[in-house]
């Protein structure tokens, strides 16, 4: 798809579903270039894999089965 088909696609769009598609291009862009990760950031992702490095996570089977007892009560 070319430039030209795109907008061919945007000026067919209704009034209403301008924002939405306005959005996910928008959407489409930041992807492309991610803001860097703050020092505190950076901390929390080092923090998570070392959590998972000592095996300090629920699987996703567990998660299901507190939720379930949780749902429960």
């Amino acid at each position: 798809m070319d430039r030209s088909s795109l907008h061919e696609i945007v000026d067919s769009l209704p009034e209403s579903e301008l924002r939405t598609a306005g959005r996910f291009l928008a959407f489409l862009l930041s992807e492309s270039d991610p803001a860097p990760l703050t020092e505190e950031e950076l901390a929390g992702v080092q923090e998570a894999i070392e959590s998972l490095d000592r095996g300090d996570y629920v699987t996703h089977e567990e998660v299901g089965d507190r939720l379930g007892r949780w749902i429960a009560k």
